[in-house]
């Protein structure tokens, strides 16, 4: 892997059979030559040994080819060099296309692509990469082209698409599973769809799709794919965690009466906090059982991780929102759920939220007299302190421990 410091040029490879698609993209990047190495290409087999050779932080490819189309292309990259980055372009009039290249692809971009939407797409990544520095990792999280989803629901979701269900109901299963919730969000988050604002709710990302295109990811792609691994129990484990983590979440915004963006983040990155366990789980078994061995799953000791790791969970799982799309808001906040003094910025808001929820999902509120009791499980007092919310943080135990831990956190 290439050296991930600021300094050091990204390295991009752009693949497209149009050679004036390709002057195109050379006039349009061309501003960008003093911080982008930027090698451009018209045939996947000259791209295929261009990857097998060298090191590149980006891959652009074109989804139409006649030698072999994009999303095989990507799968290529994602064989010989997971740790790259992979971005898809396609025209609005492809939608099996797209369709197609659901797995092997990081994001979706329409074309022809507005350039400041690629250009933003890979300072995201030259951002994330830079915080994500671990060669290993990289590799390891590179190969996942998705998060499997927990096979009850899988099996209701088929079931409520096999009895034509309303698409509000198939959207409510959705929302249940991290899985299908990340796929979603990916998919029509991505300039793909050309939605003006961010979604953040997997039931409107399902009503945006419709019943017949989401009918397809399911069914004939098979994008959603019941998690079948020897770690179920520890998959099912953190789901339960983030599910209570997202009612308690939805709690404290209540109480709060923050207004819908706040709480639909805030329930949002609380499902999705612990999303790097379930990555290690899915990508790397083995890495997974060392940290079992040495106790640190689950720890929340963010020194401890990055001892062992080289970075934490909430890095890995934010580093995959990230390049798949999902908003910044989210994306930030698991990164630092459990060391909320990292973000520097001390208010009232989704991080806030969501490190004092999962601190609470950890432990039995019964046994908590106290917030100051919380300390002892990791929450962070001082920063509490610092953003004016010890006192509030009292009445959101209240709150926290008063709710019933059967309801639904995605209602």
């Amino acid at each position: 892997m290439t050296d991930a410091s600021p300094d050091r040029k990204m390295r991009i490879l752009f693949v497209d059979d149009e050679p004036r698609v390709i002057q195109g993209l050379r006039r349009l990047l061309h501003r960008h030559r003093d911080r982008w190495e930027m090698i451009f290409v018209t045939a996947p087999a000259d791209a295929v040994a261009l990857i097998g050779n060298e090191s590149f932080d980006v891959v652009v490819s074109d989804m139409r080819m006649p030698e072999m189309n994009g999303a095989e292309l990507l799968r290529q990259v994602m064989k010989i060099s997971p740790q790259t980055i992979r971005i898809i372009l396609s025209g609005q009039s492809e939608a099996s296309s797209i369709m197609e290249s659901v797995g092997p692809s990081h994001q979706f971009l329409s074309k022809p692509c507005d350039p400041e939407v690629l250009e933003s797409c890979i300072l995201r990544a030259q951002k994330l990469r830079a915080q994500l520095e671990n060669p290993t990792l990289l590799g390891i999280i590179g190969k996942l082209e998705s998060i499997p989803t927990l096979p009850s629901l899988y099996a209701e979701l088929v079931d409520a698409l096999d009895r034509e269900r309303p698409i509000a109901e198939i959207g409510e299963i959705v929302g249940r599973d991290i899985g299908m919730t990340i796929r979603i969000l990916q998919l029509v988050n991505s300039s793909y769809f050309g939605i003006a604002r961010r979604i953040e709710s997997p039931a409107q990302g399902v009503s945006i799709l419709g019943t017949e295109t989401f009918q397809s990811l399911v069914l004939a792609t098979k994008v959603f794919e019941a998690f079948e691994g020897g770690e179920r129990a520890f998959i099912d484990q953190v789901a339960r965690h983030s599910e209570r983590t997202a009612v308690y979440a939805r709690a404290i915004c209540q109480h709060e009466k923050a207004g819908s963006v706040v709480t639909n983040q805030a329930v949002l990155a609380a499902f999705l906090h612990d999303l790097g366990w379930m990555a290690l789980a899915t990508a790397s078994p083995d890495l997974l059982n060392q940290l079992r061995t040495e106790n640190i799953l689950l720890s929340c000791d963010d020194a401890v991780e990055r001892q062992v790791l080289g970075t934490t969970h909430g890095e890995i799982g934010a580093y995959l929102l990230g390049i798949w799309g999902i908003p910044d808001q989210i994306v930030e906040t698991v990164a630092w759920h459990s060391a909320p003094r990292l973000s520097q910025v001390p208010e009232f808001g989704p991080l806030a939220i969501v490190h004092f929820a999962q601190v609470c999902a950890r432990v039995n509120l019964s046994d908590v007299e106290c917030v100051e009791d919380l300390g002892e499980q990791g929450l962070d007092l001082l920063y509490l302190e610092a953003a004016g919310l010890l006192d509030s943080a009292g009445h959101w135990l209240e709150r926290c421990a008063a709710v019933p831990l059967e309801e639904n956190a995605r209602g």
